[in-house]
Formats: structure tokens, C-alpha cells, sequence
């Protein structure tokens, strides 16, 4: 019974005091990264995907999960639910970035202990900003024309652009380069050469910082010319409508050019194409309504004219 007893107690010295592992180790993964691990000044919403990574390990498998995104591995669909990868594989990550100018979306994917992360940040927005006033009339023809600042809230680092002209921001030197405008609050300025008074009357700049636009238009008349462009399906009457720039006064406004129609309201059966004059006021909205031609990538143009300037109605046929 005694020797019953000590073999007992040998083997239970031997397997808890020497070090013996009865659980094998964990699977070892190769640290890896995505290269870049983040980017920067993306459109809101648009889907953003690493590079492709090659894993190497150890053992035969390793869990891979993620979190903030999907992965897909050897280039297979892209997933968010959890499973093993084998030494060689290859992954890659993605996401949906903010719907929020200037904020951050990331993507952590585990593989065996190891991870790694993927960021985008979209681009800065703005607030919503305006010229005052954001028309000029009865300019010399050929003169610069420069708009009063304006005051914007900018969050994040964001992309600003400009069409028709130059802008400035806080002062600096007039230009029409596309750049960047930092996070803060801004002064903004547009400029740009008036028309000829001949061949055309009137010129519109507009400035878009972060997705958020405003314009600056001078005419060399009383009435600013406008260019409105809608979609529309094919065989479908499609409407728009314009806040008219121009100096309060009465003034004769007729259709021009094609088949559509205008009316003051826009209530249902209140569209004509007859020739009448209006009392008009500056910003007044006046609603425009043309047929979609039954071909895709067609256009229905409309001219109307206020004293003789041209607003110009295009519809688009797109589906």
C-alpha cells in the first residue's frame, strides 16, 4: 500500500514542478500593417479599401475577425463575420467612410494575436455661406468685380475650388487653383472680369469649399442671364424653377427658343407661354416646365427671356 502511495505522490511532483506544458502554444501570426494605414480628405460615404496584405504564420490556421468594416481574403467577397486564414493568405479591408465632413471611420482586423488598422477621414466641410450681395448690376463691361467676404465655418481640413473667377481666403492673393482651407473660421472673396455687354451680359463665379458653394455674379444689365439644368425620365413633363437676379422693376418675359413653359407660382395649371410683363423682385422665384425627350442622354432646351436676357432651361433625359 505504501508503494501504491509514493508512486503517487512522485508522479504528482513530476508533473506539476518540472514545467511539462500540456497546452499547446498559440498559434504565432507575423505582425503585419496595412500600407498606408489611413487616408485622408475622402468624399463622405464613399467606400475605402486598404492595399492587399500577405499573412505568414506558424501554425496551419488562425481566426481572423473584424471590427468597423469587412475583410475579404485571396480576393474572395468581402465579409464581416469571423474565420480562419492559412499561412500565405492574403486580406484586405474596407469600409464606409463618414457621412460627416472631417470625421474618421477604422477598421481593426485580428488575426490570431496579432492586428492592424485601416482609417479614412473624409474632407473637411463648411457651413453654409453667402455673398451679400451676391449680384451686381449695370456693370462697365470688362471691369473687375469683386465680391464683399464672406464669413464660413469650416470643419476639418477641406478641399476649395472655384469656377468663372479666382477667390481669396483671410486676404491672400486672388487665384483659381483648387487647394486646401484649414478647419476655423474664414473670410472669402470672390473676383472675376465682367462681361463684354456684346457677345454675353453676364458672368457667375462660384466658389465650393468642403462640398458647400455660394456664387458671385455681376450683370451688365438689369437682369443677370442663368443657366438651369434638371434630370428628368424620358416622356415625363419635368419642372425647375430659379430665384432671379435682377433689379426690381417690371419687365416683359417671353419663351424664345423650344416648348416648354413658366409660371410664377407653379401651382398646377398655372404654367404659360404666353408674353405678358411682371413687376419682378430681386431673388423672386419663377418655376420652369419641360417634356423629357424620349431618348436617353437627349436634351430639352427652353429659352426664356426677361427684357431680352436669356434663362436658359435644359432638361436631361437620364433614365
Amino acid at each position: 500500500m505504501r508503494v501504491f502511495y509514493l508512486l503517487a505522490v512522485l508522479t504528482g511532483l513530476f508533473l506539476g514542478g518540472c514545467g511539462v506544458e500540456w497546452l499547446p502554444p498559440p498559434p504565432q501570426v507575423a505582425a503585419f500593417s496595412f500600407t498606408p494605414n489611413s487616408v485622408t480628405g475622402v468624399a463622405t460615404g464613399s467606400t475605402q479599401t486598404s492595399n492587399t496584405v500577405t499573412l505568414s504564420m506558424d501554425t496551419t490556421s488562425a481566426n481572423i475577425s473584424v471590427s468597423g468594416g469587412e475583410y475579404s481574403v485571396n480576393g474572395g467577397a468581402f465579409t464581416s463575420t469571423a474565420g480562419t486564414v492559412a499561412n500565405g493568405d492574403t486580406v484586405a479591408v474596407r469600409h464606409t467612410a463618414s457621412s460627416n465632413a472631417g470625421s474618421t471611420v477604422t477598421t481593426m482586423l485580428l488575426v490570431g494575436d496579432k492586428r492592424a488598422t485601416f482609417s479614412s477621414t473624409t474632407a473637411g466641410g463648411a457651413d453654409a455661406f453667402s455673398f451679400s450681395p451676391s449680384a451686381v448690376f449695370n456693370v462697365t463691361p470688362g471691369s473687375t468685380q469683386t465680391s464683399n467676404a464672406a464669413t464660413v465655418n469650416v470643419s476639418g481640413t477641406a478641399q476649395i475650388s472655384v469656377t468663372g473667377g479666382e477667390y481669396s481666403v483671410d486676404g491672400s492673393a486672388f487665384t483659381s487653383s483648387s487647394g486646401t482651407i484649414g478647419a476655423g473660421t474664414h473670410t472669402v472673396q470672390l473676383q472675376h472680369t465682367a462681361a463684354d455687354g456684346l457677345n454675353s451680359t453676364t458672368v457667375a463665379t462660384t466658389v465650393t469649399i468642403g462640398g458647400t458653394s455660394a456664387s458671385f455674379t455681376s450683370a451688365t444689365g438689369n437682369v443677370a442671364a442663368a443657366t438651369i439644368d434638371v434630370n428628368g425620365t424620358a416622356d415625363t413633363t419635368v419642372t425647375g424653377q430659379l430665384a432671379l437676379q435682377l433689379v426690381p422693376g417690371t419687365y416683359n418675359i417671353a419663351i424664345t427658343q423650344g416648348f416648354g413653359a413658366y409660371s410664377l407660382n407653379g401651382a398646377d395649371g398655372d404654367y404659360q407661354v404666353e408674353e405678358q410683363a411682371v413687376a419682378f423682385t430681386n431673388g423672386q422665384i419663377i418655376h420652369f416646365q419641360d417634356f423629357a425627350n424620349p431618348t436617353v442622354g437627349d436634351v430639352a432646351t427652353t429659352v426664356f427671356t426677361i427684357d431680352g436676357v436669356p434663362i436658359t432651361f435644359r432638361v436631361h433625359t437620364t433614365q
